[in-house]
């Protein structure tokens, strides 16, 4: 991560006006603080200011709008993200990289109906779909409550490093009373995070706005033990 945004820095001094790169850039933007790596002061305004210069310079970039409809997302501001959401899948519906990204965070911020309708499109279109389609799918089990669906389906998913599995077999584990899989989850999201019992509020609060998903996470957590006080 560190490679990549020190590189779209570099490249962006070098080409101040490069709209692809500046879109990029505010992407990972907003992922440092997404991710709650602390690589980048005032990260997800900075985001906002180059993304929302990105599209002034090119209305027609939807690598821009990508990265505004995520600043958006973690902000909590549903209508500009839908807004900026549907700017990016006009301009190129077939973008099966830009359909899963926004399926995640429809569906993360509430809007099941429409981010499964996006994910049964990418599937359509590429049967091999990027994975974290299947992390949207496990997380529609999980917050409607089906937790052995939910569990199965992580199991099968491999994204080492990525947060969201060992986070919902612990949340999904404790629902199903599995405790050494709990267990097991819980290390490896200490190797992710070493600080996740401590923070682990805040730091689901950076990936999930406000809502019935995060409020069902957190069930998830307090039940396998996690229970810190809520900043």
């Amino acid at each position: 991560f560190e490679k990549a945004l020190r590189s779209l820095e570099k490249a962006l001094a070098n080409e101040p006006e490069h709209v692809p790169s500046m879109a990029m850039l505010a992407d990972l933007y907003a992922s440092d603080y997404q991710w709650s790596y602390n690589m980048v002061d005032n990260a997800l305004e900075k985001s906002l200011q180059l993304a929302s210069r990105a599209v002034n310079l090119d209305p027609q970039c939807q690598l821009a709008y990508l990265a505004l409809a995520l600043n958006y997302h973690l902000r909590g501001d549903r209508e500009s993200f839908v807004n900026s959401a549907e700017r990016a899948i006009a301009l190129n519906p077939y973008s099966t990289n830009t359909l899963s990204a926004l399926a995640a965070w429809y569906g993360i911020g509430g809007m099941w109906d429409k981010g499964l309708a996006l994910i049964e499109k990418v599937m359509s279109i590429n049967p091999g779909c990027p994975v974290w389609c299947r992390i949207t799918l496990a997380m529609y089990n999980y917050t409607s409550g089906d937790y052995a669906g939910c569990f199965a389906k992580v199991k099968m998913i491999n994204m080492p490093g990525a947060m969201w599995l060992p986070l919902m077999r612990l949340a999904a584990g404790a629902f199903l009373d599995k405790q050494e899989e709990c267990d097991r989850a819980l290390a490896e999201l200490l190797e992710i995070h070493p600080d996740f019992k401590e923070n682990c509020f805040a730091i689901l609060s950076q990936n999930m706005p406000p809502g019935d998903s995060l409020a069902k996470m957190w069930a998830g957590l307090e039940r396998s033990g996690l229970n810190p006080a809520e900043e």
